[in-house]
């Protein structure tokens, strides 16, 4: 099979993302660089699908209720129910 070496640049955070992303699915970089072209030839990026669920994280975002409780308090409190009904034995 012959290969072409295409350089690419990315900017170093969007760059370890993707990598980040690869490491998680077992494969090498250029590996997820290559499944994503071929998904995108074949009409598998749903451009339309993208900007829906990016709109609807948006809104989740800006809805969201802030709790004013420190995390180790909410830990402790989980615990505290788990502690009171054992529902592992």
């Amino acid at each position: 099979m012959n290969q072409v070496t295409v350089p690419v640049r990315f900017p170093k955070e969007e760059y370890k993302r993707y990598r980040k992303i690869a490491l998680d699915q077992g494969k090498s970089f250029a590996q997820l660089v290559r499944d994503s072209m071929k998904a995108h030839k074949a009409g598998g990026v749903d451009m339309e699908l993208i900007k829906r669920r990016k709109a609807a994280a948006k809104r989740l975002w800006e809805n969201r209720i802030p709790i004013d409780v420190p995390i180790k308090d909410l830990i402790r409190e989980g615990r505290r129910f788990d502690d009171d009904n054992d529902y592992r034995s």
